[in-house]
């Protein structure tokens, strides 16, 4: 797993010989005399520490002239049964993308033994605290799943997704220890549920939690060890997550030294000659120049991923594959747990994969080619149209709610590029106009309609309905026609997201007043909206006929409605504006108009953004 170069070449000169007193060391001088040529033989070699002595002597006389000493460590798969032991190590706050300018011997050493990667993803779901982020790494699964959104809350985590810590402390016979920096970890490790749980435990400081992990590793009196170093995050609260403050790039380097001191424990542990060993490193999440982080976006986002040992291929992962939710089906499947029936979102990263989905190689020699292989059913490069909800040809308010999607693939004319999307497909069920929307969502929506399947013509778009975050578009539908609903995101958007489908009145006007005055009052319904005037924009717009009983000015408001308001007038049926106010007192609207004995107008009241999109409608008209 990690070892010396194979090779040693050591400047010789002909009618010599060469000798070792190792058994796992083949010496030669090379064929023109010019080097001395040592290799190691990897099978050959167990586990441990080793020195080797290597004797250069002159052919004739056999003098003594020249000793080469090597000291090699092996850390490697045994042949037979041997036992398995794993350590994990978490490094908070190590932005992978910082490494690159800290000097870190120890880890890219451990990572030229196995499959690496300083950009690997955090969870696609909440913030980019460390709560969330630990809870997604010790369960492998998403915020939206384990359920905790912050730091704080451990006890309302999800039991349908138990960590890898306590899910093997229930197998009889397997011992736990971990030693954290951070002492909330020991909250997510330990509940809820009854399958959680530690043998032994340590806390405090860094050089606490060192010496007790460093202890209980040369005793050999568990099976999996878990560290938690938080001197990085610290480092990078106070001076920012960048290599380039001296204080960030030291607690780094300190992390290292602190990783090179571990794999010294292991190496002196009496029995490791016989031991499988799996060492896996990540982080919860990165921070930017300010010292910050708990946002999403791509300065959060990026940490390391080092998987040692279990079969893991020796492989570099390119950015964008692979991810801290897959420590826990790794751990599990090295030892043993059987991932059937298991809903996790990491993948385990101990077999060799499809490392490059758009380079016709077969990168794991399993016959299936890129996209012809299940390793790259996410790839971006695999990518087709997939439906992730079908509405067949219902109507409705919240026809989905509380979606929150995940991956970014499309984006539309309006916006959405960098941001998740969940692609909806819905049937007309008959002729006419439907609108549909997202007014009722958290999250900052864009909206888009495509005619078919996503590649389909774009129908409509919209991004900001209200200024802020909703959405509404229309189309013009024949019965049977299909569509793709593109609930799109801003880049980094939170929070949920509600779609609601509706028809447009089939008629303007919806009803007809005649010449009456006073309050006429009707429930709210979601309809298109089919005038954009000099008001912000409504959803679920109701339009009354009417004409004026005699010359003079009249009032119209909607001051008894129950929601916020905008309302408009016109000469006719998609006319012209003759008026047209949001919130002329608080979320109501009114308007003036001085009108002919007999003249009509057409009135529609919507609601401002699909805010508060329920209750009742009450127009009222007063004049002279």
């Amino acid at each position: 797993m990690f070892a010396l170069a194979p090779e040693v070449l050591v400047p010789a000169c002909r009618g010599f010989v060469a000798t070792t007193d190792a058994a796992w060391l083949d010496v030669a001088l090379r064929p023109d005399g010019g080097a001395l040529q040592l290799t190691a033989r990897g099978a050959a070699v167990p586990n441990g520490r080793h020195r080797a002595r290597v004797e250069l002597r002159d052919l004739d006389a056999a003098a003594l002239l020249a000793v080469v000493e090597l000291e090699l460590s092996a850390l490697s798969t045994p042949a037979g049964t041997p036992a398995k032991r794993a350590l994990i190590i978490g490094i908070d706050g190590m932005d992978g993308e910082e490494m690159a300018g800290a000097t870190l011997p120890h880890i890219e050493r451990l990572a030229r033994g196995g499959t690496a990667t300083r950009a690997a993803g955090i969870q696609a779901t909440g913030s980019s605290y460390s709560g969330p982020g630990w809870t997604s790494v010790l369960t492998g699964v998403e915020v939206s799943r384990h359920g905790v959104t912050e730091n704080g809350g451990y006890a309302d985590r999800d039991p349908a997704y138990p960590t890898f810590v306590g899910a093997l402390h229930a197998d009889p016979g397997l011992r736990t220890f971990a030693a954290l920096q951070w002492s909330p970890i020991f909250d997510i490790l330990t509940g809820p549920g009854p399958s959680d749980g530690l043998d032994d435990r340590a806390d405090g400081d860094r050089a606490a939690v060192m010496t007790e992990l460093q202890g209980a590793l040369r005793a050999s009196l568990h099976d999996l060890y878990l560290l938690h170093l938080d001197d990085v995050d610290h480092a990078g609260h106070a001076h920012g997550f960048v290599a380039s403050a001296p204080d960030y790039r030291a607690a780094m380097e300190q992390a290292d030294a602190d990783v090179g001191a571990l794999l010294d424990a292991i190496l002196d542990r009496p029995e490791v000659a016989n031991e499988d060993w799996l060492i896996v490193l990540t982080a919860d999440h990165g921070g930017d120049a300010a010292g910050v982080h708990g946002p999403r976006g791509p300065d959060y986002e990026q940490v390391p991923l080092i998987v040692v040992g279990g079969g893991a291929p020796i492989a570099t992962l390119p950015a964008g594959v692979g991810n801290h939710l897959d420590v826990a089906p790794t751990v599990l499947e090295f030892f043993g747990r059987s991932l059937s029936g298991w809903v996790l979102d990491g993948h385990s990263r101990l077999h060799r994969r499809e490392l490059d989905c758009a380079d016709a190689l077969d990168d794991d020699e399993d016959g299936l080619v890129d996209c012809e292989d299940s390793d790259c059913a996410e790839a971006e490069a695999c990518w087709e149209c997939r439906v992730d909800h079908d509405l067949g040809d219902a109507i409705g308010v919240g026809l989905l709610v509380g979606l929150s999607p995940v991956e970014d693939h499309l984006s539309s004319t309006c916006g959405g590029a960098g941001g998740a999307e969940l692609l909806v497909q819905w049937r007309a069920p008959a002729d006419g106009r439907y609108g549909f929307d997202t007014t009722r969502s958290y999250r900052d929506t864009v909206l888009s309609l495509r005619d078919g399947d996503c590649t389909g013509a774009e129908l409509a778009c919209n991004d900001d309905l209200d200024g802020v975050v909703r959405s509404a578009v229309a189309a013009e539908l024949v019965a049977g026609q299909a569509v793709t609903v593109v609930l799109d995101s801003a880049p980094g958007a939170a929070g949920s997201t509600e779609l609601s489908i509706y028809p447009h009145s089939a008629s303007c006007p919806d009803l007809d007043l005649g010449t009456a005055t006073g309050a006429s009052t009707t429930s709210f319904s979601h309809r298109d909206t089919v005038h954009v005037g000099s008001c912000p924009p409504a959803v679920g717009d109701r339009w009354w006929s009417w004409r004026a009983p005699a010359a003079g000015t009249y009032v119209v408001d909607t001051i008894d409605s129950t929601y916020d308001t905008v309302l408009y007038a016109l000469d006719a049926c998609g006319g012209l504006e003759l008026a047209c106010n949001d919130d002329h007192s608080g979320a109501a609207s009114q308007i003036t108009l001085r009108l002919a004995a007999g003249e009509a107008v057409v009135l529609g009241v919507g609601s401002f953004g699909g805010r508060s999109s329920g209750g009742s409608t009450t127009l009222r008209i007063t004049g002279p």
